[in-house]
């Protein structure tokens, strides 16, 4: 996003970016603000119940942090302190109700270049075959005509009934699909039965579908938005209880990937049960009763999430004078070990159809082919018919070889990252209030509106969430303003204008400086919403240059410094902790933006018991391993324990004011855990590389660490420091080299014995006291 954003727009693109005309791959993705509520994909979980969890974990976020109020009370009951209505805050929910949890394929900028330039060179090839002769356009035009006069199959879909309980559930949907949402078992035998009146079945067919809850919009549940179906297995009959077991001939899909090994990143092996040879590939593979095999809808980044469609002709027909029971069996067996760590390859979405027909050539096409090739031309996209075209040439042998190279560029398209996004559903959602909060007791219908005490609704559809966006940060109430120029206040003094900065409202604590406050909110919003002016005035105020220095007096007076008699002094957050360390030892990768990082942790965290179940913990072993503490990879069930310890929220619910404690745990981290002592070998590093003597590394070391030069006799405890370590040939000073070497650094050069010292005097250094302290 711009650097240079204003605040205002931010938090429109938050809300509502995906409903800004036009918008961006970046507009959608910032609506992953609303992403971050606690999901629960346990067995016995209700989707909908955890997705109006979500709803009310929103409204306490934009309550917080935008808005200064502490709404989730008024969830219950009317607001017994603020005057926030029952009714109201369901007029803030209907604006977010209509919210669809999905996710889209996103590429950063260079990955979008590349992605366009082979898109250019598929199309250019596309062009030259056209270009060769009229007859290409001909046998186009032909082939069309041809298969809009092959006769419209009969297939009647199946209400799938779900039998067992393998933990996961699939839901019915209106047009008798089924979709698997909440738990997902990485592998597994699904089964389903159904009964139907019908003379006679001679196919089946098998539709994977695209749904926005999916990865990527599936079809799948992998990662990526595919399955693999590792066999299809089908009993009927006109007796329930003596079905009999069809047998299949000629699969035929949408789309028959090459046969390929399955990836062990992605889908790791159980070495006590996993075969190691199974494989996933074309449509064949559904039938042929191996299930080491498996078909799947997975080619390439550019074509994974297209919607798929497999059809089986019976071998014999089935015929029937009663009504016709089936039981189905979906074989998936592809998946990792780990259902906790989204190594599932299960479809998520399908629905499952008979006929008393053989299919013919449109029952399986690829399904957008389909939908391009019976829309009216005059309507078709540019995307429709490159779409159609790339289908014709793929099934004419004369093109092979062009098709040939053009799979060939397919296969490097850069693979897009997994975004959680907002949206908007496709059929609004009614909203009703919740008595007492239950959402199981609904009572009547409440449309969206604002609460009353605040400024009306600017012009805009009023039941848009883009109106109820730009109501936020309306000028016309600088509720917003002030909310965020306290919290800027409070990053830099420790504690806001006014304490509670999650709470303005009338039980909140007295603010110290109302009109300062006051004055700050409009001069954010007569600037433009420019949060680098509002930095700018208050690091450049007299009241935050003074020194740290408190009397006796003044203490006993203002403990809490809420006169701003004197500059605060508090210890930095968490991620600031390990911020200073890097930067300190030199170690730091500048690096913007990216991926999460695993720097080093305790491997037993991410196992049973003391985790939920296993997870994918893979230390780097590069420069990643020292990228700011902000990129660190977090789960919410088990938290970084070094940024634990130094107070970081799990981040189950919004935060906008941490505790700040001073504990020994913070002391054994500092002196003890693997990256902070790394960084002490690397300010070490950088001590012995130093020009000068013994006493100027050591301050300069000391200046790096504290952004003051020490006085003579800080100089000399350091001094003694290192010579009291200065042990030659120590095994102690070995092991330590061997166990907490930089991944970055190559420290052969120093004599073991001084590396060792200047270690302990870094040690010391980065667990000052006022080393993580803002004086």
């Amino acid at each position: 996003m711009n650097n240079n954003m204003p605040y205002d727009e931010f938090v429109i693109k938050q809300i509502a970016g995906d409903l800004l005309p036009n918008a961006t791959q970046s507009d959608r993705i910032a609506t992953g603000f609303l992403r971050n509520s606690m999901t629960n994909e346990e067995g016995g979980a209700k989707p909908e119940q955890f997705r109006i969890e979500g709803v009310f974990d929103r409204i306490d976020a934009i309550g917080k942090s935008m808005l200064g109020l502490t709404a989730q009370c008024a969830q219950c009951h009317t607001h017994k302190y603020d005057p926030l209505t029952h009714d109201e805050y369901y007029g803030m929910f209907a604006f977010l109700n209509g919210i669809e949890e999905t996710s889209i394929a996103a590429l950063t900028l260079e990955q979008q270049r590349a992605t366009d330039k082979l898109f250019a060179e598929i199309s250019a090839i596309d062009r030259e075959i056209t270009k060769k002769s009229s007859k290409v356009d001909t046998a186009y035009k032909k082939w069309q005509e041809e298969m809009l006069s092959l006769p419209r199959t009969k297939w009647q879909a199946l209400e799938l009934y779900q039998l067992g309980d393998s933990g996961q559930k699939y839901f019915p949907l209106p047009d008798k699909s089924i979709i698997n949402m909440g738990y997902a078992a990485t592998k597994g035998t699904e089964s389903f039965t159904s009964s139907l009146e019908i003379p006679v079945v001679r196919s089946v067919r098998f539709e994977a579908m695209n749904d926005p809850y999916l990865p990527m919009l599936g079809p799948g549940r992998s990662t990526k938005g595919t399955a693999a179906l590792g066999e299809f297995i089908l009993l009927a009959g006109t007796d329930p209880a003596k079905l009999e077991d069809l047998k299949f001939t000629n699969p035929v899909a949408s789309v028959n990937p090459p046969v390929t090994t399955l990836d062990p990143l992605r889908f790791p092996k159980n070495a006590k049960r996993d075969p190691d040879d199974r494989k996933t590939g074309p449509a064949s593979f559904a039938l042929d009763g191996d299930r080491k095999t498996a078909w799947t809808n997975e080619r390439d980044p550019a074509r994974n999430n297209e919607p798929a469609v497999l059809t089986l002709e019976l071998a014999e027909p089935l015929k029937a004078d009663a009504k016709l029971h089936f039981k189905y069996r979906l074989v998936q067996p592809h998946g990792g070990f780990n259902s906790d760590d989204n190594q599932t390859y299960n479809f998520g979405r399908v629905r499952i159809s008979v006929a008393p027909t053989l299919p013919n050539t449109l029952d399986q096409m690829p399904p957008l082919v389909l939908e391009a090739l019976l829309t009216d031309p005059k309507k078709r996209t540019t995307e429709q018919s490159a779409r159609m075209f790339a289908h014709w040439r793929e099934n004419n042998p004369k093109f092979a070889a062009e098709t040939k190279q053009i799979e060939s560029i397919y296969s490097k398209v850069p693979e897009p990252t997994w975004a959680l996004v907002a949206a908007e559903t496709a059929k609004s959602r009614e909203t009703r209030l919740f008595d007492r909060g239950e959402q199981t007791h609904p009572k009547h219908l409440v449309k969206p509106h604002v609460p009353g005490f605040l400024h009306p609704l600017p012009e805009g559809d009023p039941e848009s969430r883009l109106t109820f966006a730009k109501w936020i940060v309306d000028p016309a109430s600088p509720v917003a303003a002030r909310v965020m120029v306290n919290r800027i206040w409070q990053a830099y003094f420790g504690i806001g204008l006014l304490e509670t900065s999650e709470d303005f409202g009338h039980q909140a604590a007295a603010t110290s400086h109302p009109k300062l406050l006051d004055w700050l909110a409009v001069e954010f919003m007569e600037s433009g919403w420019d949060m680098k002016r509002i930095h700018y005035l208050i690091t450049t105020s007299a009241t935050y240059r003074q020194s740290s220095l408190v009397s006796p007096a003044l203490q006993d007076r203002d403990p809490k410094n809420r006169l701003l008699a004197r500059a605060s002094r508090f210890r930095v957050p968490a991620e600031t902790v390990r911020d200073i360390q890097l930067v300190s030892s030199g170690l730091l990768n500048p690096q913007l933006g990216g991926r999460s990082v695993f720097p080093p942790a305790p491997r037993y965290l991410f196992e049973r018991p003391v985790s939920y179940g296993p997870k994918t913990w893979l230390v780097e072993e590069d420069s990643q391993r020292y990228r700011r503490a902000l990129y660190t990879f977090r789960f919410r069930s088990v938290p970084y324990p070094m940024l634990t310890t130094f107070d970081a929220p799990s981040g189950a619910i919004s935060c906008v004011r941490r505790t700040l404690s001073t504990t020994p745990l913070q002391a054994l981290v500092t002196l003890n855990e693997q990256v902070s002592l790394e960084a002490a070998l690397g300010l070490a590093h950088r001590m012995l590389t130093d020009e000068g003597s013994l006493e100027q590394k050591l301050s300069r070391a000391f200046e790096r660490c504290t952004s003051r030069t020490p006085d003579a006799e800080e100089v000399a405890a350091l001094v003694s420091v290192y010579k009291a370590n200065l042990t030659p040939d120590s095994e102690q000073a070995k092991l330590f080299k061997k166990t907490y070497n930089p991944v970055t650094l190559d420290l052969s050069a120093h004599p073991i014995e001084k590396l060792f010292a200047a270690a302990t005097v870094a040690r010391t250094l980065l667990n000052l006291d006022e080393t993580i302290t803002k004086n």
